[in-house]
């Protein structure tokens, strides 16, 4: 990948040369430059051209301002699920062999010169050529039809398939919040009771509200999943030892690691006289 004209380009290479290029449509580097190149490669892959998805992906740098920061190449790296480095931008090479372009007065000369020559050659050449082309063709008309015709299905088949994969990626990512099962609310609420220090003959504490947000959220200019486990609770004055014990289990528990927990002090209820507590514990992907 290189930034050509503030915009950013990525390249496909194969032994001997180049096998596709594209610009990308944003000016930056992100999750969506990560799908954008994912999609691209996936194409390849449908139409033969790519085998296997490249091991790595190499971000040029020219020594300014407009070179990637570590950041976006940590994001690119999210969103195509490749690993990403940088590296100075290579200095140009001679090829090989040299080019032998020709001064333009020269070159027409030698080519007025030569067309002069075989002029009359080329016109018989020409006419014997265009005999045998069109009697060629008149024989073959029908054949070349019905294989145009047998390409041009194959090819829309080929289209809607692709175009059906990506309509399906995009969805399958819409859904992602839901259909990611250890995020579910009944097994976010199973990791949350267990660990009640409650027991079979006394329950200490007691649940009176919990809310479960799995979404999509802009985050640092970034669209990322937000999650987070709220849970409002109540306990009896004298079990009051026991609401601080059970933060630190949400806290020590394996099954919510990926939560950090703000706890606030325990307060009593003006009504019931029992204590209450609310233990929030936020999660971003």
């Amino acid at each position: 990948m290189w930034s050509e004209l503030g915009r950013w380009v990525f390249g496909v290479g194969k032994p001997g040369g180049a096998l596709y290029f594209q610009c990308l449509s944003g000016e930056r580097l992100d999750l969506r430059a990560g799908n954008e190149i994912g999609l691209a490669l996936t194409q390849l892959r449908l139409q033969g051209l790519l085998t296997d998805i490249p091991e790595g992906v190499v971000v040029w740098s020219h020594g300014s301002a407009s070179d990637a920061r570590p950041e976006e190449l940590e994001a690119l790296s999210r969103g195509l699920g490749i690993p990403t480095s940088s590296s100075p931008r290579p200095n140009p090479t001679w090829p090989e062999p040299p080019s032998r372009l020709l001064p333009a007065d020269v070159r027409a000369e030698r080519l007025a010169v030569r067309g002069k020559r075989n002029r009359n050659l080329m016109i018989a050449a020409l006419a014997v050529v265009y005999l045998g082309v069109v009697a060629y063709l008149f024989l073959d008309l029908k054949k070349t039809k019905a294989d145009a015709a047998k390409v041009k299905s194959t090819a829309d088949d080929k289209s809607a398939e692709a175009s059906l994969l990506d309509r399906h990626r995009s969805k399958w990512a819409e859904l992602r919040p839901v259909v990611e099962t250890d995020y579910h609310p009944l097994e976010l609420f199973l990791h949350t009771h267990k660990i009640l220090p409650n027991t079979n003959d006394d329950r200490y504490i007691r649940f009176k509200k919990l809310t479960f947000l799995n979404q999509f959220k802009e985050i640092e200019d970034e669209l990322r999943v937000a999650r987070e486990i709220v849970l409002e609770g109540f306990a009896d004055q004298e079990n009051q030892q026991q609401i601080p014990k059970y933060a630190g289990n949400l806290k020590q528990s394996s099954d919510l690691d990926d939560f950090d927990w703000a706890t606030q002090p325990e307060t009593i209820d003006k009504r019931s006289g029992k204590l209450t507590f609310t233990f929030v514990g936020n999660a971003t992907e």
